[in-house]
């Protein structure tokens, strides 16, 4: 007998061929058992009318910001409450952070990839320079790439007008000594005025497999010449099967690049959010981002083809992205919403769509998880705040918490001013987990109780940056508490 039985929706598989048909779904064990026109009720222990509804494989988000210094506040505000059952972080951790970065994704109801960066900490939006590469070990990268396979799904770096050149060639070799796609940002970040662009140089690197994201951006470094041409090495690109992405974001969309880009032939071959904690003004939640190629003359077919089957393919993904017998049971249940909607873009441009894509919930290995996409768009998911020392030091911390913070200051305490750098601290914070036996959620989890306040305690950026930033004298404000400090005894434990 089936766990449960999902009658009667609008099926649009483009995998299987399905463009709205009706169909059952059987789902036994988090896994889909059956497709077929008509299943008997009789054979499910569950049976959900879909009547009405269209239904398609779990959508894949190939672009967000699941941790680190831009995130949102909640991981799941980048999966499920926007329709993904699959999401891949953008480079947000590095060879110092990913063991927290997979730590904290463990909340994720959705699966979480992630593209790993080439800096150390990720993306280093946190007071560290993007372009210090200096102490790059190579070998440690690649090790993590090759062990983590399940998890990192390719390598990021942006090909950013104030990057050495040599920097981009760097990250396109150790994806290949890797074996894994390397996963280029277009285009500069809020308009930033680089000396000159490095995009046709970069694009000029990938290979079949890559993929390159903010394909219709209008920063500076835009794949449109000044004539309103796309580039040469765009085409030579997609013809040697680089994938180009949208990531539509805070920044990186136009409709006016999109139109003159697709009206030569260069098509997104999926379509992302880039949702982060600077799109608060944006909406770029993946059901508004789909929506807006029903305005670029796409048809929800393909929209949908480039959230599902595209995706999983480019990320080599075996059993997701259709609705196959055998897959996991990843499911995405949605409609098409009439009436007009205004949408804008990065350029501030706004279109009125009579069609909008709401998702309305999803299935994780046959579970249900509703959607609510305006759940997104609270203040505290994009404003992140530091907790005034004076509030940090009112905090109740049990005896083991007291523990492993003592010793993690101790170590710290050793540190010369030159080292308080984001990676030096993380990797203190990873050897004092290991001696203190402190579980390293929790650990995390209590560090950014101490140092973000309240409204903002469900971010997770890179801690070694945040306790960087602050500095010796930052962090000792918040850890030493007047009247109330760590027991003798709990300090002779972590001698």
């Amino acid at each position: 007998m089936y766990d449960l039985l999902l009658k009667a929706g609008a099926v649009f598989d483009s995998a299987n061929g399905l463009s709205g048909a009706q169909r059952d779904i059987a789902i036994q064990d988090g896994v889909i058992a059956a497709v077929r026109e008509a299943i008997d009720p009789g054979l499910a222990r569950e049976v959900r009318d879909l009547s009405g509804a269209m239904v398609s494989a779990g959508w894949i988000d190939i672009h967000v910001h699941a941790y680190g210094g831009i995130a949102l506040g909640d991981v799941q505000l980048v999966g499920v409450l926007n329709g993904a059952t699959t999401i891949v972080d953008a480079g947000d951790f590095g060879t110092a952070t990913f063991a927290d970065f997979e730590a904290l994704s463990k909340d994720s109801v959705a699966d979480v990839y992630g593209y790993i960066h080439m800096h150390p900490n990720g993306i280093p939006y946190t007071g560290v320079h993007r372009a210090d590469y200096r102490d790059l070990d190579v070998d440690a990268l690649v090790d993590l790439i090759e062990r983590r396979g399940d998890i990192i799904k390719g390598l990021k770096l942006g090909a950013l007008g104030d990057l050495p050149f040599h920097n981009i060639q760097t990250a396109k070799a150790i994806a290949t000594r890797a074996k894994t796609r390397y996963f280029m940002h277009l285009g500069e970040v809020n308009h930033f005025p680089a000396k000159h662009s490095l995009t046709r140089q970069a694009v000029a690197l990938l290979t079949e497999g890559d993929i390159a994201t903010h394909i219709y951006t209008n920063d500076h470094g835009r794949i449109i010449d000044g004539e309103g041409r796309v580039v040469p090495e765009i085409f030579e690109a997609r013809d040697r099967g680089v994938l180009f992405d949208i990531g539509h974001g805070v920044g990186n969309f136009s409709y006016a690049i999109a139109e003159r880009a697709m009206d030569q032939g260069i098509y997104p071959d999926t379509i992302s959010s880039d949702q982060n904690s600077l799109c608060a003004n944006v909406r770029a939640d993946l059901p508004a981002t789909m929506s807006r190629f029903f305005l670029l003359g796409m048809s929800l077919e393909d929209i949908v083809h480039r959230v599902t089957a595209a995706p999983a393919k480019a990320l080599g993904l075996a059993r997701a992205g259709t609705l196959a017998a055998g897959n996991k049971a990843d499911i995405t249940v949605f409609r098409v919403e009439s009436g007009g909607r205004e949408l804008l873009d990065s350029d501030g441009v706004a279109r009125t769509t009579d069609r909008m894509i709401v998702a309305d919930h999803v299935y994780k290995d046959g579970r249900y998880h509703r959607c609510d996409v305006e759940r997104i768009y609270r203040e505290d998911n994009f404003v992140m705040k530091m907790r005034p020392a004076a509030d940090a030091r009112e905090l109740d911390l049990e005896r083991e918490d007291q523990i492993f913070l003592d010793g993690l200051f101790a170590a710290l305490e050793t540190l010369d001013e030159n080292e308080w750098r984001g990676e030096t601290v993380h990797r203190v914070l990873d050897r004092t987990v290991a001696e203190t036996g402190m579980a390293r959620r929790r650990a995390l989890r209590m560090l950014y109780r101490l140092v973000l306040a309240p409204a903002s305690s469900g971010f997770t950026p890179q801690i070694g940056c945040i306790l960087a930033r602050m500095g010796a004298e930052g962090v000792r404000a918040c850890r030493d508490v007047p009247g109330r400090a760590v027991p003798a005894e709990l300090k002779t434990e972590t001698a």
